[in-house]
Parts: C-alpha cells; sequence; structure tokens
C-alpha cells in the first residue's frame, strides 16, 4: 500500500510572522500567526524528467487552522494555506546546493488572485482575506530560495454543508435553502470567479443563524464573462438530483423519499 507524501509535517506550534502589508487596498497589520492543526496536504512532486518536460514545478500545499498569537487570541481562528516548492523526487536528501538550483519563482497563485479580488470588491459572501506573504525558502528549508506562498483567511461561522443531512430535511426547509443558495452563489457569480470543482463541500452553512458562505478557490476559475445564474448549479451542488438514483455518496437519503418532489423533466426537489 502506497500513502499520499507529506513535507509540511510536525508544523503545529510553529508561529509564522507576516510584515505589515505594504500595498493599498491590502494594507493588513503586521501579525504572527500560530499553526494549530494540519488540515490537509495535497503534495505533487515530480522527477526530473516530468520538470524538464515543462510538465509543472514539483510543489505541495497544505491547509492548516490557525489563530493569532498571544494568550488573548486562543480562540479566534482562521485558516492558513502554504504552498511551496518541493524537491524533485530522488533529490530529497541531496545537498543542499543541489537543491537550491531547482529554485525558481512561484507561479501566479489562483487562490490569492481570487481572495485578493474578492477582498477588493468587498464581496461579503466568501471568506475574508486576512493576510499573504510570497517569498523564499530559507537555506534549512527543502529547497533553498525556492518559492513559498502563506495566505490566510478567516474561518467563518458554519460547517461543510453536509447534502446527505440536506436531503433528510423537509421540502419546505429544501426549498428555503436554495433560494438561499441561489441569493449567495448568483452573488459570487458577479465578482468573476467560482470555485473548481463546484461541489457540496464549498458551501459554509451555519444552521444556527441561516448564514451561508461559499470558500475553498485553490483551484478558483476566472470568468472570462459574467456568468449568470443557472438552476444547473442546484445540480452540481446535490440541492436537485436528476432521478431517484442518486449517486453513491448520497447513499441513505432514499429514507425521506416521501417529501421528495418530482418536476415534469423527472428531476427531485
Amino acid at each position: 500500500m502506497t500513502f499520499p507524501m507529506e513535507y509540511l509535517t510536525d508544523l503545529e506550534g510553529t508561529e509564522i510572522a507576516f510584515d505589515a502589508g505594504p500595498e493599498s487596498p491590502f494594507c493588513f497589520p503586521a501579525k504572527t500567526w500560530v499553526l494549530v492543526k494540519k488540515l490537509d496536504e495535497d503534495a505533487d512532486p515530480l522527477s526530473q524528467k516530468e520538470v524538464t518536460d515543462s510538465i509543472g514545478i514539483s510543489n505541495t500545499s497544505a491547509k492548516f487552522l490557525c489563530r493569532p498569537a498571544g494568550p488573548d487570541n486562543t480562540a479566534e481562528y482562521a485558516f492558513m494555506r502554504i504552498h511551496q516548492q518541493v524537491p524533485i523526487i530522488g533529490t530529497q536528501v541531496k545537498k543542499a546546493s543541489i537543491r537550491a538550483s531547482q529554485a525558481v519563482e512561484g507561479p501566479e497563485n489562483r487562490e490569492l488572485v481570487a481572495l485578493k479580488s474578492f477582498f477588493v470588491l468587498g464581496c461579503e459572501v466568501i471568506p475574508k482575506l486576512l493576510g499573504f506573504h510570497q517569498g523564499k525558502q530559507d537555506e534549512d528549508e527543502g529547497v533553498p530560495g525556492g518559492f513559498v506562498t502563506y495566505i490566510v483567511w478567516e474561518k467563518v461561522p458554519g460547517e461543510s454543508f453536509d447534502p446527505v443531512k440536506f436531503w433528510l430535511w423537509p421540502f419546505s426547509e429544501r426549498k428555503a435553502f436554495r433560494a438561499k443558495f441561489r441569493q449567495v452563489f448568483g452573488r459570487v457569480l458577479t465578482f468573476g470567479f467560482m470555485p473548481l470543482m463546484p461541489i457540496p463541500s464549498k458551501i459554509i452553512y451555519d444552521e444556527p443563524s441561516g448564514q451561508m458562505h461559499i470558500s475553498g478557490f485553490r483551484f478558483a476559475y476566472h470568468l472570462e464573462e459574467t456568468e449568470k445564474w443557472d438552476e444547473y448549479f442546484f445540480f452540481r451542488f446535490a440541492l436537485a438530483l436528476r432521478s431517484r438514483e442518486p449517486d453513491a455518496y448520497l447513499q441513505g437519503i432514499e429514507s425521506n423519499e416521501a417529501d421528495w418532489v418530482e418536476d415534469d423533466n423527472g428531476y427531485i426537489w
């Protein structure tokens, strides 16, 4: 059995200092963030041949729960993404000068581009950008001089949307949720970006307050033209079904089938 490779390990408790934002409108104050918990890592190490063939850059991206440093900030949580270059496969234990020779400038970070745009335009249904830093790795890191990008955004109230739970709600509650989603996601589309892939977990919903946000812009897609709302999005986010045979990840929702509403096209609401 093979296991996913991880590079950004054992970093809980690490403090990462951000300088004050030098450019308007990103005049964030200098702040130190503490990594609280690693949530995931998606590593994409490449071979020398893949790099030579311009397949891409050997890199990794990890998401952490974090908070501002200081005893008064123990419950003020946010999220941080660290995206950095990693050594070409087979060179991880080579001397630093060899790894340093692989260093390149970082590619355009689509997540940062999208979050900066949402911040500037004042999109209130996207978690707010709280800070960022683009720099180079130190001499004792994986690729000395290689790119590293830090992005911090707010942790909004709520959890990732659970479509199974949604389909067990009464029809009236599902209808109200769809109306809220149409309002929120339609608002996102007017700002020129959408998350890829558009899946249920991109919806952050706080049931007690009814607050809804759209998150997950690591692979942000820039819309060349403003995209208008289409009911197709209900299906992409599992808020409507094309038949009475739901996908495997929705297993168990059939127990509420009596409350489903089928339209003239055979779609389930």
